[in-house]
Protein backbone atom coordinates (compact mmCIF):
# COMPACT_ATOMS: atom_id res chain seq x y z
CA UNK A 1 0.00 0.00 0.00
CA UNK A 2 2.76 2.56 -0.38
CA UNK A 3 3.80 3.12 3.14
CA UNK A 4 7.37 3.54 3.53
CA UNK A 5 9.42 3.58 6.45
CA UNK A 6 11.96 6.50 6.99
CA UNK A 7 14.76 5.20 8.80
CA UNK A 8 15.55 7.43 11.56
CA UNK A 9 17.75 10.38 11.57
CA UNK A 10 21.22 10.52 11.91
CA UNK A 11 22.74 8.93 15.13
CA UNK A 12 18.74 7.64 15.04
CA UNK A 13 19.05 5.71 11.95
CA UNK A 14 19.30 1.98 11.82
CA UNK A 15 21.43 -0.51 10.19
CA UNK A 16 20.65 -3.66 8.18
CA UNK A 17 21.77 -7.00 7.93
CA UNK A 18 21.79 -9.31 5.41
CA UNK A 19 21.81 -12.09 8.10
CA UNK A 20 18.54 -14.94 7.98
CA UNK A 21 17.77 -13.00 4.83
CA UNK A 22 17.87 -9.39 5.72
CA UNK A 23 16.85 -7.96 9.10
CA UNK A 24 16.94 -3.90 10.21
CA UNK A 25 19.15 -3.37 13.02
CA UNK A 26 18.35 -1.79 16.22
CA UNK A 27 21.04 -0.81 19.05
CA UNK A 28 18.55 0.53 21.55
CA UNK A 29 18.33 4.40 20.17
CA UNK A 30 17.08 3.70 16.62
CA UNK A 31 13.74 4.30 15.25
CA UNK A 32 11.64 4.10 11.61
CA UNK A 33 9.20 6.29 11.50
CA UNK A 34 6.08 5.49 8.76
CA UNK A 35 3.60 8.30 7.99
CA UNK A 36 -0.29 7.58 8.71
CA UNK A 37 -2.78 6.25 6.04
CA UNK A 38 -6.54 4.76 6.05
CA UNK A 39 -4.44 1.94 4.88
CA UNK A 40 -2.67 1.35 8.62
CA UNK A 41 -5.81 2.39 10.24
CA UNK A 42 -7.56 -0.09 12.02
CA UNK A 43 -10.86 0.98 13.40
CA UNK A 44 -12.56 -3.07 13.30
CA UNK A 45 -10.00 -5.05 12.97
CA UNK A 46 -6.26 -5.79 12.87
CA UNK A 47 -3.30 -8.38 13.10
CA UNK A 48 0.54 -7.59 13.46
CA UNK A 49 2.99 -10.07 12.79
CA UNK A 50 6.28 -8.88 14.09
CA UNK A 51 9.38 -10.91 13.68
CA UNK A 52 12.16 -9.96 16.00
CA UNK A 53 15.13 -10.95 17.62
CA UNK A 54 16.28 -9.09 21.19
CA UNK A 55 19.46 -8.78 22.17
CA UNK A 56 19.84 -6.41 25.16
CA UNK A 57 16.66 -4.57 25.97
CA UNK A 58 16.11 -4.11 29.94
CA UNK A 59 12.90 -5.77 30.85
CA UNK A 60 12.35 -6.12 27.32
CA UNK A 61 11.04 -2.90 27.36
CA UNK A 62 10.49 -0.49 24.19
CA UNK A 63 7.86 -0.36 21.16
CA UNK A 64 7.99 -2.96 18.20
CA UNK A 65 4.87 -1.14 16.91
CA UNK A 66 3.12 1.88 18.07
CA UNK A 67 0.36 4.13 15.42
CA UNK A 68 -0.42 6.91 18.20
CA UNK A 69 1.13 8.72 20.99
CA UNK A 70 1.41 7.60 24.44
CA UNK A 71 1.19 10.54 26.55
CA UNK A 72 -2.83 10.54 26.16
CA UNK A 73 -3.31 6.87 25.26
CA UNK A 74 -4.22 7.54 22.18
CA UNK A 75 -2.38 4.71 20.56
CA UNK A 76 -3.58 1.41 18.03
CA UNK A 77 -2.12 -0.93 18.95
CA UNK A 78 1.01 -0.86 20.71
CA UNK A 79 3.19 -3.76 21.04
CA UNK A 80 5.95 -4.62 23.36
CA UNK A 81 9.06 -7.13 22.73
CA UNK A 82 8.12 -8.68 25.62
CA UNK A 83 4.72 -9.68 24.31
CA UNK A 84 2.38 -7.23 26.04
CA UNK A 85 -0.18 -5.76 23.71
CA UNK A 86 -1.92 -1.82 24.21
CA UNK A 87 -4.76 -0.47 22.38
CA UNK A 88 -7.37 2.51 23.35
CA UNK A 89 -10.35 2.16 22.27
CA UNK A 90 -14.23 3.88 23.59
CA UNK A 91 -13.51 3.49 26.95
CA UNK A 92 -10.13 4.10 27.48
CA UNK A 93 -7.07 2.11 27.53
CA UNK A 94 -6.54 -1.49 27.63
CA UNK A 95 -3.58 -3.75 28.62
CA UNK A 96 -2.98 -7.17 27.89
CA UNK A 97 -0.01 -8.30 29.78
CA UNK A 98 2.17 -11.03 28.64
CA UNK A 99 3.03 -13.70 31.39
CA UNK A 100 7.08 -13.70 33.21
CA UNK A 101 9.35 -14.84 31.15
CA UNK A 102 7.14 -15.02 27.81
CA UNK A 103 9.86 -13.76 25.49
CA UNK A 104 13.55 -14.49 25.87
CA UNK A 105 16.52 -12.67 24.86
CA UNK A 106 18.93 -13.74 21.97
CA UNK A 107 15.93 -15.84 20.45
CA UNK A 108 14.17 -15.19 17.02
CA UNK A 109 10.86 -15.24 17.54
CA UNK A 110 7.24 -14.67 15.68
CA UNK A 111 4.63 -12.41 17.70
CA UNK A 112 1.09 -12.10 16.08
CA UNK A 113 -2.06 -10.16 17.48
CA UNK A 114 -4.78 -10.67 16.38
CA UNK A 115 -7.81 -8.42 17.08
CA UNK A 116 -11.36 -7.63 16.28
CA UNK A 117 -13.02 -4.88 17.78
CA UNK A 118 -14.95 -5.58 20.63
CA UNK A 119 -13.71 -8.46 21.51
CA UNK A 120 -10.57 -10.32 23.64
CA UNK A 121 -7.49 -9.83 21.22
CA UNK A 122 -5.71 -13.07 20.21
CA UNK A 123 -1.51 -13.61 21.11
CA UNK A 124 0.47 -16.01 19.86
CA UNK A 125 4.00 -17.01 19.85
CA UNK A 126 5.60 -18.46 17.38
CA UNK A 127 1.85 -19.49 16.04
CA UNK A 128 0.76 -20.89 19.86
CA UNK A 129 -2.39 -19.03 20.96
CA UNK A 130 -1.45 -17.79 24.60
CA UNK A 131 -3.80 -18.56 27.42
CA UNK A 132 -1.72 -16.79 30.20
CA UNK A 133 -1.75 -13.32 29.05
CA UNK A 134 -4.16 -11.32 31.34
CA UNK A 135 -6.12 -7.73 31.33
CA UNK A 136 -4.02 -5.87 34.19
CA UNK A 137 -6.69 -2.84 33.06
CA UNK A 138 -9.48 -1.89 31.28
CA UNK A 139 -13.28 -3.01 30.91
CA UNK A 140 -15.91 -2.64 28.94
CA UNK A 141 -16.45 -3.69 24.82
CA UNK A 142 -12.47 -3.45 23.97
CA UNK A 143 -13.21 -2.02 21.25
CA UNK A 144 -10.51 -0.78 18.89
CA UNK A 145 -9.89 2.84 18.54
CA UNK A 146 -8.64 5.19 15.64
CA UNK A 147 -5.95 7.99 15.41
CA UNK A 148 -4.27 9.92 12.75
CA UNK A 149 -0.73 9.54 13.95
CA UNK A 150 2.23 7.73 12.24
CA UNK A 151 3.52 4.71 12.91
CA UNK A 152 6.90 4.35 14.89
CA UNK A 153 8.83 1.32 15.31
CA UNK A 154 10.87 1.77 18.75
CA UNK A 155 9.53 5.31 19.03
CA UNK A 156 6.69 7.62 19.74
CA UNK A 157 7.03 9.84 16.75
CA UNK A 158 4.68 12.81 17.74
CA UNK A 159 6.43 12.84 21.13
CA UNK A 160 10.18 12.61 19.59
CA UNK A 161 10.30 10.07 22.25
CA UNK A 162 12.88 6.93 20.99
CA UNK A 163 12.97 3.83 23.52
CA UNK A 164 15.48 1.02 23.91
CA UNK A 165 14.64 -1.92 21.57
CA UNK A 166 18.16 -3.51 20.75
CA UNK A 167 18.03 -6.52 18.37
CA UNK A 168 16.40 -7.27 14.69
CA UNK A 169 13.06 -6.76 13.17
CA UNK A 170 13.19 -8.30 9.43
CA UNK A 171 9.31 -8.18 8.91
CA UNK A 172 6.10 -6.81 9.88
CA UNK A 173 2.52 -7.37 8.23
CA UNK A 174 -0.11 -5.66 9.17
CA UNK A 175 -3.90 -6.60 8.27
CA UNK A 176 -7.39 -4.81 8.41
CA UNK A 177 -8.79 -8.01 9.79
CA UNK A 178 -8.58 -10.69 12.58
CA UNK A 179 -6.84 -13.59 11.19
CA UNK A 180 -7.70 -16.96 11.99
CA UNK A 181 -5.45 -19.07 14.17
CA UNK A 182 -4.75 -21.45 10.61
CA UNK A 183 -4.18 -18.43 8.77
CA UNK A 184 -1.09 -17.05 11.75
CA UNK A 185 0.10 -20.46 11.46
CA UNK A 186 0.47 -20.41 7.81
CA UNK A 187 2.06 -17.39 8.07
CA UNK A 188 4.74 -18.66 10.60
CA UNK A 189 5.27 -21.89 8.95
CA UNK A 190 6.30 -20.35 6.02
CA UNK A 191 8.88 -18.07 7.68
CA UNK A 192 10.31 -19.87 10.02
CA UNK A 193 13.35 -21.74 8.69
CA UNK A 194 15.12 -18.63 7.79
CA UNK A 195 15.45 -18.08 12.11
CA UNK A 196 16.23 -21.69 12.40
CA UNK A 197 13.02 -22.87 14.57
Amino acid sequence: NGNNGTLGIGTQAPTYSSANFGSIVFDGNDLISIPHSSSISFPTALTISIWFYTVNSPNLFGWLYLKGRTDIDNYNPLIYPNGSYYWTGANGRAIYTSPVNYIQQNTWYNLTVSHISGSTPNIYKNSVLSTLHTFTEGTGSHALGTNTNPVGINADIPRGIVTNFDGRIPLIQAYNRALTEAEVSQNFNALRGRYSI
